[in-house]
């Protein structure tokens, strides 16, 4: 008698290792800083969730990758920067410390911030992303797995 296994998904069996999620990362954040949103989604799955951090103007929960893209698109700004500080990654976790600079459309107002992304992976593809304001509470999230 034969017994059908189940289809298991190559990535259950050949998990993305380090080096490639933190490549994938730098390239995604490399993308975005050259306004290349296209590219920058491009390592997200189709179903995306984006958690934006609880002081964010915007705290509603973005459910897709099509979403997400458009929110990437400067509206209030004229300019939007982004430079990768440190990557640490934690089996299908990265967490992406970003400082991003922006200068207002109109008003000429320029901004620096730094923030932390916390990213989970599903094979080669980005499932979701969650924005924390602080370092340490990114930390705990991230060892919390």
């Amino acid at each position: 008698m034969v017994v059908a296994r189940p289809a298991v998904a190559a990535s259950a069996i050949l998990p993305i290792v380090s080096e490639d999620i933190e490549q994938t990362m730098r390239a995604g954040y490399a993308a975005f800083d050259r306004g290349d949103f296209d590219e920058a989604v491009r390592m997200l799955h189709p179903d995306f969730r984006w958690v934006p951090g609880a002081n964010s103007p915007s705290p509603t929960p973005l459910e897709s990758r099509e979403l997400f893209r458009k929110m990437l698109e400067p509206d209030t700004f004229e300019q939007q920067r982004v430079e990768v500080e440190d990557v640490i990654v934690r089996g299908n976790r990265a967490l992406v410390e970003a400082r991003f600079r922006i200068r207002g459309r109109g008003s000429g107002i320029e901004m620096e911030n730094t923030f932390f992304h916390l990213w989970t992976f599903d094979g080669e593809l980005a499932a979701s992303c969650a924005l924390y304001v602080t370092r340490d509470e990114a930390l705990t999230a991230l060892e919390q797995g």
